[in-house]
């Protein structure tokens, strides 16, 4: 899971009025090599007394089953029950509907203990895509691109899925980490720090963490 991010926020400062902000930090992987879940990202927040600007942590993507609901949705992970995981859904502030991020990849149905293939988690911009079979993970979705800090930067992009025989799919634009090969030492990656990126799909504990959330401020030079 990846830290969250919000976009286009507008508010009207008052002097002597003291903000808080909070820099989500990113999801952490399983403390176990084998049987649980990561953690979601944590939200970023900008808050004072009766207002609260929130950017959702990205859901964490599954060891075995169904991905997490977050600001973007966890990738599915292997398909050992026959159950067609899913990736969770993307989800608005303070909401159990989807529509904020995008849905993590899924996995097929397909009943193979050998599928060790998890799919990429959803970006902010788009979908992560679904993995079909043990050679073929999905990759992260592409997050969104703006100039808040001046620039053209991609921002929030979903973890690549890990493989079983080579390594994983690429993570989405805006840090999202590559996926890793399972039981190697394979190239997979964390999300990149003040992105929203998700991290790299891998096995275990040796899944990537995501990256921390961002949160930029703009303002007039005139009070």
């Amino acid at each position: 899971g990846a830290g969250g991010l919000y976009y286009n926020a507008t508010l009207s400062v008052t002097a002597g009025v003291s903000y808080t902000i909070t820099i989500g930090a990113g999801g952490t992987n399983s403390t176990t090599a084998d049987g649980t879940n990561g953690t979601n990202g944590n939200d970023s927040s900008m808050t004072r007394s009766g207002f609260s600007i929130v950017g959702l942590g990205g859901g964490a993507a599954s060891h075995n089953g169904f991905g997490s609901d977050g600001g973007s949705g966890g990738g599915a992970g292997y398909n050992l029950t026959g159950n067609s995981p899913t990736g969770g859904a993307g989800l608005q502030p303070g909401s159990t509907s989807g529509g904020y991020g995008n849905a993590g990849g899924n996995t097929p149905n397909v009943r193979n203990t050998s599928y060790y293939v998890c799919a990429g988690g959803g970006g902010a911009g788009a979908a992560g895509g679904s993995c079909t079979n043990n050679t073929t993970s999905g990759a992260g979705g592409d997050g969104l691109q703006y100039s808040i800090s001046g620039s053209a930067t991609y921002y929030a992009g979903g973890g690549g899925g890990s493989n079983e025989v080579a390594n994983g799919s690429a993570g989405g634009q805006g840090g999202g980490g590559s996926g890793g090969r399972v039981f190697s030492t394979g190239a997979r990656s964390p999300g990149t720090a003040n992105t929203g990126g998700g991290g790299g799909g891998g096995y275990g504990k040796d899944n990537g963490n995501g990256g921390s959330g961002i949160i930029i401020l703009k303002y007039t030079t005139i009070y």
